[in-house]
């Protein structure tokens, strides 16, 4: 446990939760940045989402982690296990494919010392070019940032760095499991659940001085199925919104498809761009099929009906 504490890192004790499925090798890598990032107060859990081998359980054992495995894949569904298992008030999650640095958990839960932040966003950086694929999960804003109010959850952070306070995403329901990796939808689950924090009154804060560095391991060929994730949970989550709010869900939905989709599209056209052309049309033909299937999907109030 090596970060030293200081005034400006004293926020808080937090719960570090990191969700594997069958990357044991990234893992292990993951976990020795996350031991260095965390203060005496802090403590660290493995979610083992449904592996088929005990590689990531015996990483976690290996890395002196503590270990919490779910017998169904979805990273939502590893997330909301991680929430229930932790006893701090504070929770962050960190991807397996990510590192902190080594302030990052003080610097993540320092903003809780107000107890009007519901959930906090730090900065996602690359290690590395991808050239030819595009970067991936990457948030690289300098300046800090508060917000207030439902509002469109495009760039206030991303899944691989953000912490909240225990007792909103409970009495939210926890994350949409039908939403993120694992599920047909694919992603979304972040996102989602900073709409509903904002719905529901909670202040949000971006810190970029609560750094972690994503790998850039994917290849241009895994970037455009990924972006074509992206676009599913994107579609899913915003038509929700759209059926529960209808004028304004429906402004997030065409406002996203223009900026982030057919924009982005023509864009890659003019500039005769077939790897960006192939990424942006991806994350547009998703966007449409996650509104489509998203708007068939029973509500239970915030969340999508649980798939029998």
């Amino acid at each position: 446990m090596g970060a030293v504490t200081d005034p400006e890192t004293a926020g808080p004790p937090v719960t570090v939760v990191v969700c594997s499925r069958d990357r044991p090798e990234r893992l292990a890598t993951a976990l020795a940045a996350i031991d260095g990032a965390l203060r005496e107060s802090d403590r660290a859990v493995v979610v083992d989402s449904a592996s088929t081998t005990g590689a990531t359980g015996a990483a976690a054992r290996a890395a002196d982690f503590e270990c919490v495995r779910v017998e169904q894949p979805g990273l939502s569904r590893a997330r909301n296990a991680g929430l229930r298992h932790a006893r701090t008030e504070v929770v962050a999650f960190t991807d397996d494919d990510c590192a902190p640095d080594p302030d990052w958990a003080g610097r993540i839960s320092a903003p809780f010392a107000d107890p009007a932040v519901g959930f906090v966003t730090g900065r996602v950086g690359a290690d590395r070019d991808a050239a030819g694929s595009g970067r991936s999960s990457v948030l690289d804003r300098p300046k800090p940032r508060t917000f207030v109010g439902p509002r469109d959850p495009a760039g206030i952070g991303h899944g691989a760095n953000m912490a909240f306070r225990r007792p909103a995403v409970l009495d939210l329901g926890l994350f949409d499991e039908r939403l993120g990796a694992g599920s047909a939808l694919r992603s979304g689950e972040d996102a989602d659940m900073f709409y509903r924090c904002l719905e529901a009154g909670w202040i949000a804060h971006y810190a970029p001085d609560a750094l972690v560095t994503h790998d850039q391991w994917r290849d241009p060929r895994a970037m455009v199925k990924l972006r074509y994730g992206y676009g599913l949970g994107n579609g899913a989550y915003r038509v929700k919104i759209a059926r529960r709010h209808r004028r304004a869900g429906s402004a997030l939905l065409l406002g996203s498809l223009w900026e982030h989709g057919l924009k982005p599209t023509l864009y890659a056209i003019k500039r005769r761009s077939p790897g960006q052309f192939m990424r942006a049309a991806s994350w547009t033909a998703g966007t449409c099929a996650g509104t489509a299937r998203g708007a068939l999907i029973p509500l239970h109030d915030t969340v999508f009906a649980a798939q029998r």
